[in-house]
């Protein structure tokens, strides 16, 4: 047992001496430890020396720093190029709605313009919202109902997401000449105005498309146009109306005509009013295209 420094009796005095000694050692020890780390602490343990980092944690680091910066720049840059390192870094925008389902069944569809394979479509990107602007000039009363239950069968069936915007002036020749993105036009004339309305057409619809970053073409841009004297005629019921703005909407985003007559997109219609089967198919598969 360790005293408070007296030395026992019964000691020689060689192991007093010696005593002393080691408690002046003792002593000295507890007192550098003081000035070191303070009144009363006694390290456990000798400090561990600290080692410089090698080549490789250098290089560890360095590259963790460099790739947080080139995210940040990725991520808030809105040029094209950026756009395209976002995907390839995993960065990519995502849909607004949810990708449809492959529906099962028999039909017949086509499209209007597909990529380089000759076989995937060109569609709207999934991950931008479709802006409709309706010009009211000659538009039956129920313009915006007709306009928004297409969009509302469209959209369920392709997982695109459409808009109204609002209003405008501008006519089917206005945008005619227009390049790059825009809102699509949904108007109505008469075939004096727009010649493609000739004879029974009731109704003309096509996007613009543009290219991508990464190389796949995608619609940027639309208008559907609607035969007047057709939807302002009190004998044309409103289903049948809104079939013929169904059938518009249909090539708005992608479709072409199929000889198959269980298909709304048939170029006769002759009184279907929902889409078919085929139909159906085309549409999700327009609507599962990745993100621009």
């Amino acid at each position: 047992m360790v005293d408070n420094g007296a030395v026992p009796d019964g000691m020689s005095g060689r192991e007093r001496r010696k005593r002393a000694r080691e408690l002046n050692r003792l002593m000295s020890e507890l007192d550098e430890a003081d000035r070191r780390n303070g009144l009363g602490s006694w390290p456990a343990q000798s400090p561990q020396r600290r080692r410089a980092p090698g080549r490789r944690t250098t290089w560890i680091i360095s590259a963790a720093v460099t790739t947080m910066l080139l995210g940040i720049i990725v991520a808030v840059h809105p040029g094209p190029q950026a756009a395209a390192v976002r995907r390839l870094l995993g960065f990519g925008p995502e849909r607004i709605l949810a990708a449809p389902e492959l529906p099962e069944g028999n039909g017949s569809h086509a499209f209007v313009k597909t990529q380089r394979d000759g076989r995937t479509p060109v569609g709207y990107d999934p991950c931008r919202t479709i802006e409709i602007e309706i010009n009211p000039e000659q538009a039956p009363d129920n313009n915006r109902d007709l306009v928004e239950t297409a969009m509302r069968h469209t959209s369920g069936a392709t997982g695109l997401d459409f808009r109204i915007t609002g209003s405008t002036d501008d006519r089917p020749r206005d945008r005619s000449r227009v390049s790059g993105r825009g809102p699509v036009l949904v108007a109505f004339a008469d075939e004096d105005e727009w010649p493609s309305l000739e004879g029974d057409v009731a109704g003309v619809a096509g996007s613009a498309a543009m290219a991508s970053p990464a190389g796949r073409r995608f619609f940027v841009t639309g208008s559907v146009v609607l035969d007047a004297d057709v939807f302002n005629d009190p004998e044309v019921s409103d289903e049948s109306l809104q079939a013929i703005v169904d059938h518009e909407f249909g090539h708005l985003v992608g479709l072409d005509h199929v000889h198959d007559l269980d298909e709304l997109m048939n170029e006769d219609n002759l009184g279907l009013t929902t889409y078919g089967p085929g139909d159906l198919r085309g549409l999700a598969e327009i609507g599962r295209l990745p993100c621009e």
